[in-house]
Order: structure tokens, then C-alpha cells, then sequence
């Protein structure tokens, strides 16, 4: 699952890291199958019996004078305690199949948090492996400036000292333009691609 180490590069495997942490897309993905796992396990509760305890207590005073005159009243307590257990039958199997579609809509929102992280991590590996890419263009490019105005400066000591020619000075002159002329766009592709890295 983790397929982007076998670059062996620790720098990506935490630029990955660090995606799935702060991605809200992931988030919003881990979010949903947990909300379905819940779902899966509030629907258990049709399948088991209820049970239902209820207790009461009262203090009641009866009167002596309704026995007779010169009967004294008495206070007695009265209790009273209930157990109800119901077990709803799942003839039809509609409670099965209400817990059967949950489960389903788990393990769907798994696949899709699975093919987020996926997508993600292609995304970012991907991203930088292009600005990587272009570093090393651009450091190329960078060393074939350097000694293109080597060779300028070589071919210019050689003109003076009458071992080349002004059309060599010229073709070195135009060949560094031409390298310098290449660095920018190398440049501004970098920005672009860094651009859509800080959107990941």
C-alpha cells in the first residue's frame, strides 16, 4: 500500500506523509467510513432483544378514622418494580438485509478512502518527481551556461592572441545566448509545477 518507498527516497515518504495528514479530501474520506462504521453498529441493536426495567416507590398515609372513631392513622410504604423484554422477529429478513446494505455502504466508503489515498499519493509523487526533474534541467542547463562562457572566454584569448577567428568568437557568443535563452522557461515551468504542489 505504501508503494511510493521503493523510491527509497525519506523526502518523499514524508511529503506523502504529510499530504495525508492535511488533505482535506482524505479527512472528509476518513470521516464518511467512520460515520458508516457507527451506522453498521447503531442498526445491531434490531437484531437483539430489548429489555426495559422500571422501578417506583410511594409513601401513602391512610386515615383510622375511615375504621371507626378513635382509630389512629398509619403510613405504609407501597413498592412496585417491572421487567419488560421484547424481542422483535425478523420474519422477512428486512433487518438482515437493512444491516447487509450498511455493510456494503462501509465497505464502499473504504474503496473510495482507499482510492483517495491512492490518487493522492500518485499525485504527489508524481508532482515531485517533475519538479525534481526540472531541477536537474534547470542545474544542467545552468552547467552548460558555465561552460559555454568558458569556452568564450577561451576562444576570445585565442583571438587575441591570433588562434581563432571573429566567426568562432561569434558561433560561442551564439551559443551562449542560446543556453542563457532556455533558463527562464525551465524557471518559470518550476513555478508553475510548485504552484500545483502547494495545491495538493
Amino acid at each position: 500500500t505504501r508503494w511510493w518507498t521503493s523510491y527509497g527516497c525519506p523526502a518523499l515518504d514524508a511529503l506523502v506523509d504529510e499530504a495525508f495528514k492535511v488533505n482535506p479530501t482524505v479527512q472528509s474520506a476518513q470521516a464518511a467510513l467512520r460515520q458508516a462504521h457507527e451506522n453498521i453498529l447503531a442498526a445491531w441493536g434490531v437484531l437483539l432483544p430489548a429489555a426495559d426495567a422500571s422501578a417506583s416507590a410511594e409513601r401513602q398515609r391512610l386515615s383510622g378514622a375511615q375504621f371507626g372513631p378513635n382509630n389512629p392513622s398509619f403510613v405504609y410504604n407501597l413498592y412496585n418494580a417491572s421487567v419488560t423484554v421484547s424481542y422483535g422477529l425478523d420474519v422477512w429478513g428486512g433487518a438482515r438485509r437493512q444491516l447487509e446494505s450498511l455493510r456494503a455502504q462501509r465497505d464502499y466508503q473504504r474503496y473510495l478512502l482507499e482510492g483517495t489515498y491512492l490518487t493522492l499519493a500518485s499525485n504527489v509523487v508524481t508532482t515531485a518527481i517533475a519538479e525534481a526533474s526540472l531541477r536537474a534541467q534547470i542545474d544542467a542547463r545552468q552547467h552548460l551556461v558555465d561552460a559555454s562562457a568558458r569556452r568564450l572566454a577561451v576562444v576570445r584569448t585565442q583571438l587575441r592572441l591570433g588562434g581563432a577567428s571573429s566567426a568562432d568568437v561569434l558561433a560561442e557568443e551564439a551559443q551562449l545566448a542560446q543556453d542563457r535563452a532556455s533558463l527562464p522557461s525551465l524557471k518559470d515551468q518550476l513555478e508553475k509545477q510548485r504552484s500545483v504542489a502547494s495545491k495538493l
